[in-house]
């Protein structure tokens, strides 16, 4: 059964169908804007294989053109399914123009959330999460709780070092910019940012 998606709506007889196609039948995105290295792409595999429930929740986005089945949206896992060698995936198949082929295949792979790391660190921390394929940032765990006490202010230098790193080219333009404005460099420097 193919879906018009220009026409379906959220009521649930008119939902697509998910339909388990044979492998060979179907075709990849002759020009697949995504790409997975080889370390993602393992994750992938090991991910299907752990959670092949998964699949079935995010379903091949199929576009019947042309006498194919050329899939749009799901590239990555029909690779991962092929090296598997799975025998057949779950799909939507439908019949779209081009452009909107090419507009579900950029939008289905923008990623525009972002992760709550004091949820994850807080609530999936017993987790493997790197097995996921999920890039953990490297936080410094560090305690400062005994640097955080109340500072003595009056015992802070009233001298502010600023210290600046240039190439010597830029350096030397720096230094005959700064001797053209006279005074010393600190009020130079102070004057124009004062000013700006």
């Amino acid at each position: 059964m193919k879906t018009n998606l220009s026409i379906y709506t959220m009521k649930t007889e008119t939902l697509p169908k998910i339909e388990w196609i044979k492998v060979s039948e179907l075709t990849n995105l002759e020009n697949n804007p995504r790409y997975i290295k080889d370390d993602r792409f393992q994750k992938l595999c090991d991910g299907l294989t752990q959670s092949p429930e998964l699949f079935l929740m995010r379903p091949c986005l199929v576009n019947e053109r042309e006498g194919k089945l050329v899939v749009y949206a799901g590239n990555m896992r029909l690779k991962a399914a092929k090296t598997l060698k799975w025998k057949e995936v779950p799909c939507i198949v439908s019949e779209l123009p081009i452009e909107k082929e090419k507009e579900l295949t950029i939008r289905d792979n923008v990623e525009l959330g972002n992760f709550d790391w004091d949820i994850i660190a807080n609530e999936f921390a017993d987790l493997n999460l790197a097995d996921f394929g999920l890039d953990v940032p490297n936080f410094d765990l560090t305690d400062y709780s005994e640097k955080n006490k109340e500072v003595d202010i009056d015992s802070l230098e009233t001298e502010l070092t600023i210290s600046l790193k240039y190439t010597q080219d830029d350096y030397d333009f720096v230094i005959e910019k700064l001797s053209k404005l006279g005074g010393s460099k600190e009020k130079i420097i102070f004057n124009l940012i004062q000013n700006a």
